[in-house]
């Protein structure tokens, strides 16, 4: 019975995640939801899919969204066991529930619906913690992927979180998706730019391109900043200083314990 885990990952917590959960249930594959788009054929005869990614804006990613309408839905995969895991800085918010509505909607059930704290990577509103604080939130998530894992491998069963109104607010909340590509405006190059060109390596969204050795931007953005998080010159900056100041995040290798 093959499985397999998808991924949406900016900053690097959700990669990180499906990573340790791939690992810690042996499962036999992993996939960035780019490259399942890429080629669609690597899921094919899957009967356990768990997908994995972070909540946006207080739902899923643009580019998830897209994949669980188009690629999955037209996939019609005959699945055994299918779990979903949000990551979030702030709240789960809609984002479990809305989920669950566009699976619905793709013509799937999640018989798990579950969300995990983490740091929470959006530096125009907040500063990233202290490396001590991080710590201990890594802790903390350390003990709710072994609840998780434990979960999962016993194929439990998980009711998404929910808020009122979820229907509504799904409705109100869709005609948005199509409002952040061009927030990428926000971002600005300094002369620090070494052109590594990592930042176009780390986008899950291929909005970046590399013209005269700089970034250049094609506004189809999710404001994931994995660009900005990931520049070794901390050359992508925002064209208005962040509320509380400039900070960086790092995501560890492993949030599992060593040994």
């Amino acid at each position: 019975m093959s499985s397999a885990i998808c991924y949406f990952s900016g900053s690097g917590n959700s990669k990180v995640v499906a990573r340790d959960l791939k690992e810690r249930l042996k499962y036999d594959h992993l996939y960035s939801i780019g490259e399942v788009e890429a080629n669609r054929e690597v899921l094919e005869g899957v009967k356990v899919l768990g997908l994995i990614y972070p909540i946006y804006y207080s739902g899923p990613p643009a580019a998830v969204v897209a994949f669980l309408l188009d690629t999955l839905s037209n996939l019609k995969l005959d699945l055994d066991y299918l779990f979903v895991l949000h990551t979030h800085g702030g709240l789960p918010a809609y984002g479990p529930a809305f989920s669950d509505l566009l699976l619905s909607e793709a013509g799937y059930i999640a018989a798990y619906n579950g969300s995990i704290k983490m740091v929470d990577t959006y530096t125009p509103l907040f500063k990233i913690p202290k490396k001590e604080r991080q710590v201990k939130i890594h802790s903390k998530i350390e003990a709710s992927l072994k609840k998780i894992a434990s979960d999962l491998d016993k194929q439990e069963l998980r009711l998404p979180y929910r808020l009122p109104f979820n229907r509504l607010a799904l409705k109100f909340w869709r005609p948005g998706l199509g409002n952040r590509g061009a927030k990428d405006l926000n971002f600005t190059v300094s002369d620090g730019c070494d052109g590594c060109a990592i930042c176009q390596a780390v986008c899950p969204v291929n909005n970046i391109k590399m013209e005269e050795g700089r970034p250049a931007y094609l506004h189809h953005c999710e404001q994931c900043l994995a660009c900005y998080h990931h520049c070794p010159q901390r050359a992508i900056r925002f064209k208005k200083r962040p509320l509380r100041g400039y900070s960086w995040y790092t995501p560890p290798n492993t949030f599992l314990p060593k040994g």
